[in-house]
């Protein structure tokens, strides 16, 4: 059986690419640690090459070689990130370029106005110029300020000379206009070209992924057939523990958010919480603060942990969560303040209304038993002598 050679890489993307909206195709596991597994399973091929190739004639060293210098290849590919980089550095440039134009159509307006005067025939020569439509477009409209360019600069060309008649403008405005125009498209057209390019490097990806799985998803299959009773060989090749083993050299990582319940049920989130304390019990170091909008995260090795979270006028909240090694877990947490202690007033018994002197007087005798000269007085209000003898 002749010798099958793994796929060519990807070729390089063209000036100008072919539009396509492929995306990266189905995996058994993020693409971060695609290519790992991937290299893992062909060098476990390696390591057992000779029961493979007594098996299928296909399987040479070459080949399983070919196929590892292959993924490699594809994933030096740049990733998402670095591709669409450069289309925001020239977005930036074209923001810039966009507000020049956009002076320039003041100075259309302005001139229109102070050459036509009559408000009715303004409006509608502003229009003829493309100014409204350009005006009421959105600020990442770019393909609109692309078409009020070219509207504008055939309405200066038909009355230019009118315009210089008025002394609204001088002869000049035609080739300033057209500058910054031109400018504002050169730019537009790098961002369309190198936006074409970013989807075309996914394309290329995704290509070299699905050339990928055509060989290793078979070579996998076939050894679970050839290793059926051998176990400890077998599980070099099971798609699980693979992709287990390449993750356990990744630290785990466990993000959300903190927020208030909602004021009411018509929405369906609250206020983020910010300065809220995230911490996991039993492992020290591991804390977070949530920050203005109330996220955070926490790295952590894979395994069953418990979070706790509180903060200054909250009733603290624990969740456990397992996280598997090399994933991220999401966990948002919906706090609630703590109740607010209500005391039961009394009701104050009112003081008695202020007495007269002479129920003062009499109440302080009676406290005394004594009478105003100060005698002790009997029970019949007789006078008693200092010897008990009744006094008459």
């Amino acid at each position: 059986m002749a010798k099958k050679t793994a796929p060519a890489a990807p070729a390089e993307t063209p000036a100008v690419p072919k539009k396509t909206n492929q995306t990266i195709p189905s995996l058994p596991c993020a693409l971060m640690y695609f290519w790992a597994y991937a290299i893992k399973a062909w060098e476990n091929c390696k390591a057992n090459l000779p029961r493979f190739t007594a098996e299928s004639g296909r399987f040479t060293e070459t080949f399983v070689d070919d196929q590892i210098t292959y993924i490699k290849a594809v994933k030096a590919l740049p990733g998402n990130r670095s591709r669409l980089a450069v289309p925001r550095a020239v977005r930036l440039a074209l923001i810039a370029a966009r507000q020049e134009v956009m002076q320039k159509a003041d100075q259309l307006a302005n001139a229109i106005d102070y050459t036509f005067k009559d408000k009715l025939l303004v409006d509608v020569e502003l229009s003829a110029a493309g100014v409204i439509t350009f005006k009421a477009a959105k600020k990442a409209d770019w393909a609109a300020v692309s078409s009020f360019i070219t509207t504008a600069n055939t309405y200066i060309g038909a009355n230019l000379t009118r315009m210089v008649d008025a002394g609204a403008v001088n002869a000049g405005f035609s080739t300033a206009f057209e500058s910054v125009g031109t400018a504002f498209d050169n730019i537009w057209n790098e961002l369309l070209i190198k936006r074409q390019k970013a989807k075309d490097g996914t394309k290329d990806v995704a290509a070299g992924i699905v050339n990928i799985q055509k060989e290793l998803n078979p070579m996998l299959s076939d050894a679970l057939n050839y290793f059926k009773y051998e176990p400890d060989l077998r599980v070099l090749f099971v798609q699980e523990a693979l992709i287990a083993q390449v993750q356990s050299g990744h630290p785990a990582s466990v993000s959300g958010g903190t927020m208030l319940p909602p004021p009411n049920p018509d929405v369906k989130k609250g206020k983020p919480l910010a300065g809220v304390l995230v911490e996991v019990l039993g492992v020290e170091g591991k804390t977070a603060t949530t920050n203005k909008n109330g996220r955070y995260k926490i790295q952590l090795s894979g395994g069953d942990f418990v979070l706790r979270f509180s903060g200054a006028g909250l009733v603290p909240v624990e969740q456990q969560v397992k996280l598997a090694a090399g994933k991220g877990h999401r966990l948002n947490m919906v706090l609630v303040p703590v109740p607010a202690v209500v005391v039961e007033a009394k009701e104050a018994t009112p003081p008695p209304p202020p007495a007269s002197m002479n129920e003062v007087l009499n109440k302080a005798m009676q406290d005394v038993k004594t009478n105003a000269n100060g005698e002790s007085a009997t029970s019949n209000g007789q006078m008693a002598s200092q010897n008990g003898h009744a006094v008459a």
